[in-house]
Order: structure tokens, then sequence, then C-alpha cells
């Protein structure tokens, strides 16, 4: 509804309009004196409505996204604790899970490749500010001489 009310009067007027309005400034004093004075009452109160409605569900939209990126970042998170617990156990296999992995799906095998290498990359910047001890100079190392030796190569894998 909002979209046909934008398009005859301008989402700039209806926005305009709403805001006037929660400023205390009556219907009619908002088109006699606001907006070049060519509207009545009535046309601006369904110009703050659309605009109303659009802000809702703009609203709802802004929530969404906001909800999916908790969730995204929870996932996120979930997935670090499940690898941390994973490579935490002394009987953990690295060269059984990377065999194992080679019987996913390409596209995975690609996506895992670029988690790895943003590791790579992320390592290689512990180094560079100074945030490593021992218990993982080799990490930091091999993760240096890693963005050393691509940096002529771009490191952008296809998304195919």
């Amino acid at each position: 509804m909002y979209q046909k009310i934008f398009k005859k009067y301008g989402r700039d007027n209806c926005k305009k309009a709403y805001e006037l309005s929660y400023a205390g400034k009556s219907y009619t004093e908002i088109g006699q004196n606001h907006l070049n004075g060519t509207w009545i009452a009535r046309q601006v109160t369904s110009m703050v409505d659309a605009y109303e409605e659009y802000m809702k569900e703009y609203s709802i939209i802004e929530q969404e996204i906001k909800e999916k990126y908790r969730l995204d970042k929870h996932k996120m998170e979930e997935c670090v604790r499940v690898v941390s617990d994973m490579v935490n156990n002394m009987s953990f296999n690295e060269k059984k899970f990377a065999t194992l992995f080679t019987g996913e799906h390409r596209t995975l095998q690609q996506n895992f490749t670029r988690v790895c290498v943003a590791w790579l990359e992320q390592l290689a910047e512990q180094k560079m500010l100074g945030r490593y001890d021992l218990r993982n100079q080799d990490s930091v190392d091999l993760g240096e001489a890693f963005v050393k030796c691509i940096a002529e190569r771009a490191r952008y894998l296809s998304h195919v």
C-alpha cells in the first residue's frame, strides 16, 4: 500500500510529514506550511500512515537481518567450539580427518579451503602483531610463510 502513496506523493514528502506529525504539528499545518501548501489534511494523513507502514515493514526486515546475523554468529561460535574440542582430543588424527573430508562434496572442499586460507592469513597477522608464544610458534611461522609464498598469486578461490 505504501508504495502507491510514495509514488503519488514522494517518499521524502511522506517522511517529512511523518516526522512533523511526531513533532506535534497538525496534519493541516503540515500540508499548508511544510509541504508547499499543496496537500490537505486527509492527504497528509495517508502520507503519514504510508510512512508508518513502511517503517514497520523496514523494522521487521531489519529485525530479521539482525536475527539471521545473530544465528549465523551463534552457529560459527558453536562450530569453533566443536572444532576446538575435536583438535584438543589427544586421539584426534588430522590426517584421517583430511582424508575423510576428501569424500565431501567438491564445493564444500573449496569452501573449507577458504576457511583454511583465512586461518593461515590470521596466523600471519598474529605473528606480525606479536600475538603468539611457544605454544603456537610453528603455526604462526607457517601462516607467515604461506602468506609470503602465495603473495604473488591471488588468494581468491573461485565459486563454481
